[in-house]
């Protein structure tokens, strides 16, 4: 088995996909920070080795993506599907 260090989780959005992610990691040990629309963000920004799990709605994808100019794509995991594609142009090297 092939183990990933991964120190934090940012979870941005913290509807049914998000807490139900929150849930998961969080029995696995692993830290699960929520990101909300009112707290959280300098820290997942400022956070230099921790992960930004997007968990929101295709409508509000564009505005969290500007919100998190500091953030490098490999740190983005986006959990979306496919009508998302033409916002990620510039994003080649984001999870999906």
């Amino acid at each position: 088995m092939i183990e990933i260090a991964v120190p934090r989780v940012h979870i941005i959005g913290m509807g049914e996909v998000g807490r139900r992610l929150a849930g998961a990691l969080h029995r696995a040990g692993i830290a699960a920070l929520p990101v909300t629309r009112t707290q959280g963000w300098d820290e997942a920004r400022e956070d230099r080795k921790g992960i930004c799990l997007v968990c929101v709605r295709e409508e509000a994808l564009a505005e969290v993506l500007d919100a998190l100019p500091e953030v490098p794509p490999e740190r983005l995991v986006l959990v979306q599907n496919g009508w998302i594609r033409p916002l990620l142009h510039d994003l080649p090297n984001a999870t999906r």
